[in-house]
């Protein structure tokens, strides 16, 4: 099985979010740490990781209109 990366770019297009506000959601815990790539210096986050990620914010928020 292929695991799919996002890099930084892909998410902020993707889900219309800054570097800045990823940066800073991951530094209070709140978005997943990336992984690195071996042998370079580039990062990138789990496809999988991503997606728990949107579904756990989407159910959070759907939990505070109930």
């Amino acid at each position: 099985m292929v695991m799919k990366v996002y890099r930084i770019n892909n998410i902020v297009e993707g889900y219309a979010l800054s570097k800045v506000t990823i940066h800073r959601l991951m530094k209070n815990g709140l978005f997943p740490k990336p992984i690195q790539f071996a042998e370079r210096s580039a990062v990138g986050w789990r496809s999988s990781d991503i997606d728990h990620w949107v579904s756990t914010v989407s159910s959070e928020t759907e939990a505070r209109y109930e």
